[in-house]
């Protein structure tokens, strides 16, 4: 049999060798890693927080109601979850209307 290998599938009542596994070491992380990676964190939070604060005030010396994203979000969420409770229990007519 050749030597360089065989391809396809196995055959039927070959023995196939199991891979064998391969051990990648790897180092710790450092401290100052996780420093670095805090402060970059950090940075990005409190640069989110001051645009938010920027868009908060555009609208406001605009004169334009302006709805942050959690009550946006809460709003979305209350009209899907309403549709779908309509699509699976419909509503209820009073007695006596059947509309």
């Amino acid at each position: 049999m050749n030597g360089r290998g065989q391809y396809g599938a196995p055959r039927v009542g070959q023995v196939i060798p199991a891979p064998a596994a391969i051990y990648v070491p790897r180092e710790p992380s450092s401290v100052g890693a996780w420093i670095l990676g805090t402060i970059a964190v950090g940075s990005a939070l409190l640069w989110a927080r001051h645009q938010s604060r920027q868009i908060e005030q555009l609208y406001k010396t605009a004169g334009l109601p302006q709805q942050s994203f959690a009550s946006s979000l809460r709003q979305s969420a209350g009209a899907s979850f309403q549709g779908l409770a309509e699509r699976v229990r419909p509503k209820r007519l009073p007695p006596g209307r059947s509309d």
